[in-house]
């Protein structure tokens, strides 16, 4: 091979490698807290729309409407949410509703509902999802009332 010929290889060896992200390091979200941080507030309207959608995050988690019906008494993997703001604040002594719905999407195993194990719900919301998109989803879970 002549000169020319390898002089042209580097230069398209050398160029190939100026485009690609060798050395970068991907960046990872940070995990969501196991409490609510007290200054960030939920927004229901968008905590209604991660709801109704069927996967989430970037490694395809199961949405919430997935597995929880919102009509009373139908129940799908996970318990139904209707009526889910009425249960909450008394589900354990102690925490609020927005602290046990919190704790629930982002370490499930936490506090079992009757009926269900360990493991029955998705357990990497807490790596799938932002801190605002929990905070949204609280926001959202607190406005299902019965009436």
């Amino acid at each position: 091979m002549g000169w020319g010929r390898r002089f042209l290889l580097i230069l398209f060896l050398w160029g190939l490698a100026a485009c690609t992200n060798a050395g970068e390091t991907a960046v990872s979200p940070s995990p969501v807290p196991l409490s609510p941080p007290a200054d960030v507030m939920g927004d229901a309207a968008l905590g209604e729309k991660l709801y109704q959608q069927r996967v989430l995050g970037q490694q395809g988690a199961p949405g919430c409407i997935t597995c929880h019906s919102l009509v009373a008494d139908v129940v799908l993997v996970g318990p139904s949410h209707y009526g889910l703001a009425d249960r909450v604040e008394t589900a354990v002594s102690g925490q609020t509703g927005r602290d046990y719905l919190w704790t629930s999407i982002v370490d499930p195993n936490a506090h079992l509902t009757a009926g269900y194990t360990a493991d029955t719900m998705y357990t990497q919301y807490a790596t799938e999802l932002t801190t605002q998109d929990v905070a949204d989803l609280v926001a959202y879970l607190l406005t299902l009332h019965e009436n």
